[in-house]
């Protein structure tokens, strides 16, 4: 399990960017950009620092589940009812 924000995000969108092969000026502008809200400035759209519950559908920090196979991210309201059910 590992939580992730939009802040966590921020800080790796300078390698994932680069990683894909994009645009590699803006690449560089994210290089050391730690703050979200700079991050979809110099990208132009939120898409590198958006989080969503896929069970609410919301933005907000998630709780990221991986087995290799499937994975899936939960919001803690989303988590705290999953854990009524057992």
């Amino acid at each position: 399990m590992k939580v992730t924000t939009r802040e966590s995000l921020a800080a790796t969108a300078a390698r994932e960017w680069q990683l894909y092969g994009y645009d590699p000026t803006i690449g560089k502008q994210l290089v050391g950009v730690t703050d979200p809200d700079q991050v979809d400035l110099i990208v132009g759209n939120s898409t590198w620092t958006e989080i969503i519950c896929q069970e609410c559908m919301k933005n907000k920090p998630t709780v990221l589940f991986s087995n290799g196979t499937f994975t899936t991210q939960l919001c803690r309201e989303c988590l705290e009812e999953g854990a009524k059910l057992l």
